[in-house]
């Protein structure tokens, strides 16, 4: 579970006819509130598809990654220096479910009643999700880079290591080789669209 976080987050209008009636506000904010739920859904379901999610959630008993270069066998989630037996996708899920909503202000503009929608910024996941060895985030590492791999000692099948969080790999002092990270934009996109489907929508 993530940590208490204030967000200096945005806010998105979502947009839904004017009703006619008994209860026409509550009835509309029904209808917002069901439409955020959806997108969440739709967002968590895409996340979770991403080959990036997979290989991490795979966790440190995997042998191979399709996001490093190396001539050996090389661990993500060991890489990224994860705790062994730790879910730290959990925190996009719980970010989403808990932080994306409905605020209990509304204007009514040309026959739509207004909702706004507070959305953290990405520059506020992203410090809420660094890696156990650095405040850089997992996220901003995965899309756009990470240093010093030539010096992770890579998994060795059947072994652990002590001292290591995921166990299955060391940081040393000593290059071993040349080992890069395939850079993969699996949070952005997805995320753009995210709230592609939350600003100015009209219901």
């Amino acid at each position: 579970m993530k940590k208490g976080f204030s967000y200096n987050a945005r806010k998105l209008n979502l947009q839904v006819e004017k009703i006619v009636g008994k209860a026409a506000l509550p009835k509309a904010r029904v209808i917002a509130e069901r439409h955020v739920n959806k997108v969440k859904k739709e967002f968590i379901a895409e996340i979770n598809r991403s080959p990036v999610i997979q290989e991490i959630k795979a966790g440190p008993r995997r042998v191979s990654s399709k996001f490093i270069i190396s001539d050996k066998p090389v661990n993500l989630f060991g890489l990224l220096g994860f705790e062994a037996g730790s879910e730290p996708w959990e925190i996009l899920y719980d970010i989403i479910n808990e932080d994306v909503r409905l605020i209990k202000t509304v204007r009514l503009v040309n026959g739509y009643y207004r909702f706004p929608v507070i959305v953290p910024t990405i520059g506020e996941i992203e410090d809420q999700t660094p890696l156990p060895w650095t405040s850089k985030s997992w996220i901003t590492a995965m899309e756009r880079g990470l240093n010093g791999l030539e010096k992770f000692y890579i998994f060795v099948k059947g072994k652990n290591f002590r001292g290591s969080r995921s166990q299955k790999g060391i940081q040393i002092k000593n290059n071993l080789g040349n080992k890069k990270l395939k850079t993969n934009k699996f949070f952005t996109p997805i995320w753009r669209t995210f709230l592609s489907k939350l600003r100015g929508v009209k219901l």
